[in-house]
């Protein structure tokens, strides 16, 4: 079961390079450690590998545990369009794998129209164009988006439907979804996901501090220079 899940996200990846989701070899390798880092998260020592075993039926008979998940995108970033791309890939394949993966939009949420929270793992929720030009990506335009008008970092049902899932896929990119912010509020709501903690996340969102932990830990790394924006 978990070499089922090691091909659906190795053929998203591929899906996402052959069909030109990326436009530069850095939104390629962004996407690549976000799969890397879920298929560590996943792995035969992790208590939640347990759960894409084989499970016995009472006839000793075996059946696939098929895993409720949410592919975790777009937001407020400037980087929203590649997330949801890759996010939709995600989630398509999961579901060709038998997986219950369903795409939320983090800033936009997910009108329940009458559905319970467990019912939003019967769709996979990609067929709206969610994209927004890059002319166009500022705060005020993406804020329009909303119907409500609010602009808190979690839109409408995604805390309650994360909640319903068994691990949450961060396909988010930039920003809020790479500096902490997500993790934490999922951490002290008990939430499962995958990639680094929110300590790690914050960190890491700083280059500068990051090469200098780096540097007094003993781990090699390239040399660096710093730059101020005025300078």
């Amino acid at each position: 079961a978990l070499l089922t899940v090691c091909i659906a996200f190795f053929d998203s990846l591929s899906a996402l390079f052959i069909e030109s989701a990326f436009t530069t070899m850095a939104e390629g390798l962004k996407a690549f450690l976000i799969l890397h880092h879920f298929l560590a998260s996943l792995s035969p020592m992790s208590p939640d590998c347990a759960k894409l075993r084989f499970l016995s039926n009472s006839d000793n008979t075996r059946r696939y545990y098929h895993m409720k998940i949410v592919v975790l995108a777009g937001g407020r970033s400037t980087e929203r369009n590649v997330s949801i791309s890759s996010g939709y890939r995600i989630t398509n394949a999961l579901r060709q794998k038998g997986q219950q993966a369903t795409f939320i939009d983090l800033f936009l949420g997910y009108d329940l129209e009458g559905k319970t929270v467990e019912q939003v793992f019967d769709d996979a929720n990609t067929s709206k164009d969610l994209n927004i030009s890059d002319a166009i990506l500022t705060d005020e335009d993406i804020n329009k988006l909303r119907p409500d008008g609010s602009t808190q970092l979690f839109g409408p049902n995604v805390m309650a439907i994360c909640k319903a899932a068994d691990i949450v896929f961060l396909a988010l990119h930039g920003g809020d979804g790479e500096n902490g912010k997500v993790q934490a509020v999922f951490d002290i709501n008990g939430v499962k996901y995958t990639g680094s903690g929110p300590l790690a996340s914050g960190i890491t969102m700083n280059k500068v501090f990051s090469k200098e932990v780096m540097l007094y830990h003993g781990i090699q790394t390239s040399g660096f220079k710093e730059f101020k924006r005025d300078q």
